[in-house]
């Protein structure tokens, strides 16, 4: 398996970036629903380039391993970051994302490349057009939660309970510090 990054390198005296353009769903293809295609390229964030950045914890790491596949190489990710890439990719309706996600679009295994990306990161999350905030799969009752708020309980009553809402509010990406920094640099953010 090829690296990856090799053929996106990133200038260490640059505001440059890589992110990820996900490859919609294919319609002729429903085996490929369960896996996620798409390539690296590198932007340079002075040029205010349009991207989307992804809010996230990575989670518990997997006995079965997960990949998203970059080119003819692929990248392991947790199952929460492949799992945020799947939902999104729902809402595609033959468009690419193009999207910043730590766990792709910086090499993990290059310590010099994450000490100099990482103070990048205010940058991206306020120079991308959106930022996705992913809390995790849902349920009905974290459903019904986001359905109340969503609405602040004006439309039709959304039945929930304290529990639906005690059960979304203790998601590891609210208990994190570093993701309210992530929502208030963030121009658009979309739970």
């Amino acid at each position: 398996m090829s690296d990856p990054f090799a053929a996106f390198p990133l200038a260490t005296n640059s505001k440059c970036i890589r992110v990820f353009e996900v490859c919609p769903a294919s319609s002729t293809a429903p085996e490929h629903d369960h896996q996620i295609y798409g390539e690296l390229s590198v932007i340079d964030l002075n040029d205010n380039p349009l991207f989307s950045a992804l809010s996230y914890v990575w989670g518990v790491h997997s006995t079965t391993p997960h990949f998203v596949h970059c080119g003819a190489s692929r990248i392991k990710v947790t199952p929460n970051c492949f799992s945020a890439l799947v939902n999104l990719r729902k809402k595609l309706i033959n468009e690419p994302l193009v999207i910043w996600v730590d766990a792709i679009c910086i090499n993990q295994n290059d310590d010099a490349e994450k000490s100099h990306q990482i103070p990048l990161m205010g940058d991206i999350y306020s120079k991308a057009t959106s930022t996705c905030i992913w809390l995790g799969e849902g349920t009905a009752g974290t459903d019904r939660a986001m359905q109340y708020l969503a609405t602040a309980g004006a439309v039709a009553p959304v039945y929930t309970t304290t529990s639906d809402l005690a059960a979304l509010l203790s998601r590891e990406w609210i208990q994190r510090v570093w993701t309210y920094q992530e929502i208030l640099l963030s121009s658009n953010a979309i739970v």
